[in-house]
């Protein structure tokens, strides 16, 4: 906001003319500048807590802030996560990431004017987690096979490299009964005898 007065000048003898009486003016607000200083505090399997400092030039009235974020991981082209966060405060904790993703943030201001230039952007890796248990179907053949078949894994928690199948034997005929252990599943199932 300001205040001014305007006045008129001849071209030769430089006369002044009377000033007009004093006007208020208003601007429109514009974009502030992008937040400064964030950090990634501290980061879990599945959450981060970032904080900044509010822009150097706010061109307004500052009203709050917009985190975007921005997940992806590199043996899964087809995952993203992404998502808009808005807060008041100059500090935000993201929860419910996706272990194992890689994660770029930017922190924005936000005016009357709109939103402002975003901050340099942050970029985490999320640790793995892990696995969820497989699915298995059992089916029996009498006195020949024992069947096992299970669905793959989800790699939400991180990419799965291999399966592995435990049997403890009740009694020794059981284990002369297992001949053969055909894999069709990917990746590689190794056997464990429990004794």
């Amino acid at each position: 906001m300001a205040v001014l007065k305007v006045r008129a000048f001849t071209s030769k003898g430089l006369l002044a003319g009377p000033w007009t009486p004093w006007l208020e003016v208003k601007t429109l607000q514009g974009v502030p500048s992008e937040p400064q200083n964030v950090i990634i505090q501290s980061s879990t399997v599945k959450s981060c807590f970032i904080t900044w400092k509010e822009p150097a030039i706010l061109n307004g009235v500052l009203s709050g802030y917009k985190i975007l974020y921005h997940g992806v991981k590199t043996y899964n082209k087809s995952f993203q996560d992404t998502a808009t966060i808005k807060t008041n405060q100059t500090f935000v904790n993201i929860t419910d990431l996706t272990p194992a993703t890689n994660y770029t943030f930017a922190v924005y201001g936000i005016t009357g004017g709109g939103v402002g230039s975003p901050s340099q952007m942050l970029n985490v890796t999320m640790p793995y987690s892990i696995p969820y248990a497989p699915n298995i179907t059992v089916l029996i053949e009498p006195m020949q096979y024992i069947y096992l078949k299970f669905d793959p894994v989800s790699d939400i928690n991180g990419p799965i490299n291999s399966y592995q199948l435990a049997i403890e034997p009740i009694n020794e005929d059981c284990i002369s009964k297992l001949v053969r252990l055909d894999q069709m599943n990917e990746p590689p199932l190794s056997l464990m005898i429990i004794k």
